[in-house]
């Protein structure tokens, strides 16, 4: 396996927010195709937000209809567990990445579909059912969820080098079950007031209920996203954040990479530009993209979860300087 990973423990990265409109899908995407194109990964992605943002933007608009005509989708998967049946394997489900051109990003996909909503809702009603007719070996639907995710997924490591999850926002079966089973949780945050508000009832609903419960063993990361460094509000907030990781009110690691607000990544994740070579379809965005991936890597190289040395507040500061340099250079 390339860049130091073991092919045989392929890693699982979720993304999620209980804020939408933060960038999910967008650094879910990034990483992917980062990933693929600079180290060689074999990368799947695992759509399991039901506006399947990510799936457009992996497949097109064509192929993507096509994919959801034949049941291929993630919702098509989950399907027979609301009847109480086993499921398929998860691999049938898989939607190949085109190739193209040498240095191409081609990167795996599980679609999902908006159906995916009425799926959480039949996983639902048929425990509740169950509940009444006191069948005792009834299993909730987060954890029977969990269940299938993980081993689901597990079967994928020995496929896969990296595994990433883009998770629906909010607290919902499917966001737990992602989030269950990955090695890193990152949570893409804009640095303002609304969406610190968010990440806080993230942490404290949602992470550390998992936590408590022996659900969650992945480490969690926040990444500043869509971050203007000419912008006042921003850079408080860049602060704040850092305060609240230093300060242990977040369960989490601040990375010191950050996804800056560009015209460069929007135009990207038109589906049309599927095939074009990364270097050419991220344009000046593409250094940021590689040390955001580098950085995560690090992470999951690490066995034990942490980085073997953190990085003071001023050092932290001075990269992210330097990468707004470039960026407001751009």
């Amino acid at each position: 396996m390339a860049s130091g990973l073991n092919r045989r423990d392929g890693k699982i990265v979720s993304f999620i927010n209980m804020k939408g409109g933060v960038g999910k899908t967008t650094s879910s995407v990034t990483l992917a195709e980062t990933c693929a194109s600079e180290f060689g990964w074999r990368v799947l992605v695992v759509d399991l937000d039901a506006q399947a943002s990510a799936s457009y933007a992996l497949c097109g608009d064509e192929r993507y209809e096509a994919v959801i005509e034949a049941d291929q989708s993630i919702a098509a998967f989950f399907e027979p567990v609301t009847e109480g049946r086993t499921p398929r394997t998860l691999s049938a489900f898989i939607t190949e990445g085109e190739a193209g051109d040498e240095g191409d990003p081609i990167v795996d996909v599980v679609c999902s579909e908006p159906s995916l909503r009425y799926t959480e809702r039949a996983l639902i009603e048929r425990y509740y059912q169950l509940r009444l007719k006191r069948v005792v070996t009834a299993s909730a639907p987060e954890g029977q969820t969990r269940r299938i995710m993980r081993e689901s997924l597990g079967a994928l490591r020995t496929v896969y080098d990296l595994i990433v999850i883009d998770c629906p926002p909010g607290i919902s079966i499917f966001a737990e079950a992602g989030v269950a089973c990955s090695d890193l949780i990152v949570a893409p945050t804009i640095p303002d007031y609304l969406s610190t508000l968010g990440l806080k009832e993230l942490n404290r609903k949602f992470i550390r209920q998992l936590r408590r419960d022996g659900n969650l063993h992945g480490r969690m990361a926040i990444l500043p996203t869509k971050v203007r460094s000419a912008d006042a509000t921003h850079r408080k907030y860049l602060k704040v954040l850092d305060q609240m990781v230093s300060s242990d009110e977040l369960e989490a690691v601040l990375l010191d990479s950050f996804v800056a607000e560009s015209s460069d990544i929007a135009r990207a994740l038109d589906s049309e530009l599927r095939g074009e070579r990364f270097r050419d379809k991220y344009g000046k965005v593409r250094e940021d993209l590689v040390a955001l991936a580098e950085e995560v890597k690090g992470l999951l190289e690490d066995d034990n979860g942490h980085v073997e040395s953190e990085p003071s507040h001023k050092a932290a500061d001075a990269r992210r300087a330097e990468r707004s340099a470039r960026s407001s250079a751009a």
